[in-house]
């Protein structure tokens, strides 16, 4: 058919409604719309605003192949429906202008990447819920690209979280929960920077920053605590990296006894000047065969580690005379350590995500 004036069906009861293949050059009217069945506008053309606000369908919204446009308002403007059965979207859909899921409910979600708006922000997507996808795209890349046609400010709103939170769990309870995790991911980090842009809105310029630094740590070290075992790859680097220095301090004789009982010891005090060095003297002495010799990969799993007492540290201290940057990075190792154990404990237990 060719409807030259809009249709209406305003608050109308009806078994299914088939506009397939038809021409609507105003648009359509159906808020309200109750549909025992489907409502199928397969191979429509439009032109201006199709509205189905607050319709309830107790079975399908068909619109393959079908193209909307509108240039001044919303293209398919579908907030508030409820659909029990599937939203089809694909195999050539077409929209040109917004198309707003506002709020609505849709038992399945059968689209093509393809026929998403091409114009960023002419997408919404907030309270928009779905209980499965049932099309190919469910990898967390391509459905990054689907959320970031979102444009909150160009409505005046903020980051709008839950399509993120509900995508992520459409995924996870379908089996996919690494591109679940890694929506959430993008969730905090968007949300993150959403909040900075409001600090700056409101010239706390020093908050904004110090978010931002933090923010940056969560970011690499954890994930924003969606990833803490990541957490334990940094501190297997920080460990090795901290063998390596300790390592070679230890070569240049930049290591002494950590207890003040030997520093002012005879054995040790008659060690010094001696070759090789002070240490190494003091270690072939009687009074020095129960220390425990330096071993530079315990010692730096023992300074790293804060819940673990290896009985090295006590023992054995880099000497800022000798060589002071390696006593100055082994402070550093001990805050980086205690730094990343508590963001892996905060991480498993959610302390540092957003919602």
């Amino acid at each position: 058919c060719r409807f030259l004036d809009t249709p209406v069906f305003r608050s109308a009861t009806l078994d299914s409604l088939f506009l397939n293949g038809s021409c609507l050059h105003e648009g359509l009217s159906a808020g309200r719309l109750k549909a025992k069945g489907s409502v199928f506008l397969k191979e429509v053309k439009v032109e201006g605003e199709v509205k189905m606000l607050g319709a309830t369908l107790g079975g399908d919204l068909v619109c393959e192949e079908a193209k909307f446009s509108n240039a001044e308002a919303a293209a398919l403007n579908l907030d508030g429906i409820n659909i029990a059965g599937a939203f089809f979207w694909r195999n050539g859909a077409e929209v040109k202008g917004v198309l707003d899921l506002t709020a609505a409910t849709v038992g399945r979600l059968n689209d093509d990447s393809d026929c998403w708006p091409k114009a960023h922000g002419d997408l919404l997507l907030d309270r928009f819920r779905y209980g499965a996808i049932t099309s190919a795209c469910v990898d967390a890349k391509t459905r990054k690209k689907w959320l970031a046609l979102q444009d909150p400010a160009k409505f005046g709103k903020d980051f709008w979280p839950q399509p993120y939170e509900q995508l992520a769990k459409v995924l996870r309870e379908m089996g996919h929960r690494g591109d679940a995790r890694e929506i959430l991911i993008e969730k905090e980090k968007l949300q993150r920077e959403d909040r900075r842009r409001r600090l700056r809105r409101e010239y706390l310029f020093e908050d904004a920053f110090w978010f931002g630094l933090w923010d940056w740590v969560l970011a690499i070290t954890v994930r924003y605590g969606h990833r803490p075992l990541r957490a334990f790859a940094w501190l297997l680097g920080i460990w090795l990296l901290g063998a390596a220095v300790f390592y070679i301090a230890a070569e240049n004789d930049a290591f002494k006894p950590n207890t003040s009982r030997i520093l002012i010891s005879e054995a040790w005090m008659d060690c010094a000047g001696q070759d090789p060095s002070q240490p190494a003297c003091y270690l072939e002495t009687d009074p020095a065969q129960s220390y425990p010799k330096l071993n530079v990969l315990v010692y730096s799993a023992d300074t790293l580690l804060p819940i673990v007492d290896l009985e090295m540290q006590s023992n054995w201290i880099p000497d800022e005379n000798v060589m002071p940057w390696a006593r100055r990075y082994l402070w550093i190792q001990i805050i980086m350590g205690w730094a990343l154990s508590l963001l892996a404990v905060a991480g498993f237990s959610g302390l540092i995500k957003s919602d």
